[in-house]
C-alpha cells in the first residue's frame, strides 16, 4: 500500500488482517479469492517475508477456514439477520453473508475502512445496500453504539482475532460496550479468540509433523516480532480470568466446539481422507464462545466516564524540547490526529526530549500507547510523563509504561513499554 502514515506502519492488525484474507483465499473460499484480487494484495504478497512459509502455509490455510466457517455456522444458528463485525479487517464475511440475506456492518480503523468499503460495495453488486462500514474504536461506547445503530433488529456481534491484542482494561471496555449493544438491540456475541495453545499445535502437527512443528513455532515467534505482538504468549489463554471479565460486564458465556463432523470446508480438497477424519476429531478440542446477556442483567452496562469525547493535543517545542499536552481520549480514532501533529513538528527540526502532560487525558488505548511509543523512540534524549492519574495511570501500569511523577527529565526513568501489550 502506497503512502502509509507512521500510524499505519506501526499497526500490526493491519498486516495480520491481510494475511487472514490470503489464507482464506488459499483455502478456496470463493469470495476471499475475488476480494484478495480486488485489494491487490495477491500481487503484493511475498512468501519470503514469512519465515518457514512452506511449513506454516497449510496449517494456517486450514486453520483460518475452520475458524471462519465455524463463526458463520454459529451466526446462522443464532438466527439474527444483522451482523456487526468489529475489527472486521479484510474479511469476506460481508460478501458471503449478504448472499444469504443478512445485513452486514463492519467496523475497523481509519486506515482500513476507506479502502475496503468501496471494494466490497463494488463486489456486492445489487446487494450493495445490505453491507456497510464505519470507523470504530471498540473501546469507545459512542463509537460502538453508532455502528450498532446502523442495524435494525437483533444483532450478532463478531470479534475475530481482536481479543489477543487488547489489554485487560480494553477487554473490559469492549465487553461493557457490547453488553450495551445487546441490551439495546438484542442478540448475541461470537468470539473465537480463546482457543488453547494445545489445539493450534495439534492442528499444525497433523499437517507438518513432529519435526516441522518447531519451525511453525519459530515462524509464529518471528511473525509476532515483525508485527509488534507476542502470539505465543497470547495463545496461552487464562479462561477463568477472561470469564470473570465477561461476567463483570453482565455477560454469560457458552463454550462450543469449533464445528461438527459434517462441517464443510473448501480446504478438504487440500488433504487426503485420513487427514480429514483426524481434523474433524480435533474440532471438538477447539472452542468458540457464544456470549449473551445474563438472564437477570442490570440495566447497567453503564457508560464509563472514559467515553467522554473532546480530544485535543497541544504540541509546543522550545530549545529542542517538545511538550505534548493531551486532552480527552487517545484511542484508534484520535491517535492519527496526534501523529499528524507530531510529524508536522518533526519536519521542522530535531527534537531532543519530550514531556507528555496527561493531566487532562481521560483514557489511552493500545493504539494510543503505540503512538506515544513512536514519539518517545524518535527523540534523542529523555521522555517524561507527568500528571497521569486515575484510569490513565492504571492503563499505563498494565502496559508496563513506567510513569515518573517528577516533572524533571533529570529524575525520570526512560519510558518502558511492553510491545506485547500493544495492538
Amino acid at each position: 500500500m502506497e503512502n502509509k502514515t507512521s500510524f499505519e506502519k506501526a499497526n500490526p492488525i493491519f498486516n495480520t488482517a491481510k494475511m487472514t484474507l490470503y489464507w482464506l483465499a488459499q483455502s478456496g473460499v470463493p469470495n476471499a479469492r475475488i476480494y484478495l484480487h480486488e485489494t491487490g494484495f495477491d500481487r503484493e504478497f511475498n512468501p519470503s517475508t514469512i519465515p518457514a512459509f512452506e511449513a506454516c502455509a497449510l496449517p494456517n490455510t486450514i486453520g483460518q477456514e475452520i475458524r471462519y466457517t465455524a463463526i458463520n455456522d454459529l451466526v446462522r444458528q443464532a438466527g439474527n439477520k444483522n451482523i456487526l463485525d468489529l475489527a472486521c479487517g479484510y474479511s469476506p464475511r460481508g460478501l458471503d453473508m449478504i448472499e444469504e440475506g443478512y445485513r452486514y456492518h463492519g467496523g475497523d480503523l481509519q486506515m482500513v475502512v476507506p479502502q475496503i468499503a468501496p471494494i466490497v460495495k463494488k463486489l456486492a453488486k445489487d446487494k450493495a445496500d445490505m453491507v456497510s462500514y464505519s470507523v470504530v474504536d471498540v473501546t469507545d461506547y459512542n463509537s460502538v453504539m453508532a455502528a450498532a445503530d446502523q442495524l435494525t433488529g437483533p444483532i450478532t456481534v463478531i470479534t475475530e482475532g481482536l481479543m489477543v491484542y487488547l489489554s485487560e482494561y480494553e477487554k473490559r471496555s469492549l465487553c461493557s460496550n457490547i453488553a450495551s449493544v445487546l441490551q439495546k438491540h438484542g442478540g448475541c456475541w461470537i468470539c473465537p479468540d480463546f482457543n488453547t495453545k494445545e489445539y493450534a499445535m495439534e492442528v499444525s502437527k497433523l499437517f507438518v509433523g513432529e519435526h516441522a512443528l518447531e519451525a511453525v513455532k519459530n515462524t509464529m515467534k518471528q511473525y509476532a516480532e515483525k508485527s509488534g505482538g507476542n502470539l505465543t504468549k497470547d495463545m496461552s489463554v487464562d479462561v477463568a480470568s477472561n470469564m470473570e471479565i465477561f461476567s463483570d460486564a453482565g455477560l454469560e458465556v457458552e463454550i462450543l466446539p469449533f464445528g461438527t463432523d459434517d462441517i464443510k470446508l473448501f480446504s478438504y480438497s487440500l488433504m487426503e481422507e485420513e487427514k480429514r477424519v483426524a481434523l474433524r476429531r480435533l474440532f471438538k478440542k477447539g472452542s468458540i464462545w457464544k456470549i449473551a446477556l445474563k438472564k437477570v442483567c442490570q440495566s447497567s452496562t453503564s457508560t464509563p466516564d472514559t467515553h467522554a469525547s473532546g480530544f485535543s493535543a497541544n504540541l509546543q517545542i522550545e530549545n529542542d524540547a517538545l511538550s505534548v499536552t493531551i486532552v480527552g481520549r487517545l484511542d484508534s480514532l484520535t491517535a492519527p490526529l496526534l501523529i499528524e501533529k507530531y510529524e508536522g513538528i518533526e519536519r521542522e527540526g530535531a527534537i531532543r526530549s519530550v514531556t507528555f502532560d496527561m493531566e487532562h487525558l481521560s483514557y489511552v488505548s493500545s493504539a494510543g500507547l503505540r503512538v506515544l511509543t513512536m514519539i518517545r523512540d524518535s527523540v534523542d534524549g529523555n521522555a517524561v510523563v507527568k500528571n497521569s492519574n486515575g484510569t490513565v495511570a492504571e492503563i499505563l501500569k498494565q502496559a508496563d509504561f513506567t510513569v515518573n511523577p517528577a516533572n524533571s527529565a533529570k529524575n525520570s526513568q526512560k519510558l518502558n513499554i511492553a510491545i506485547s501489550q500493544i495492538d
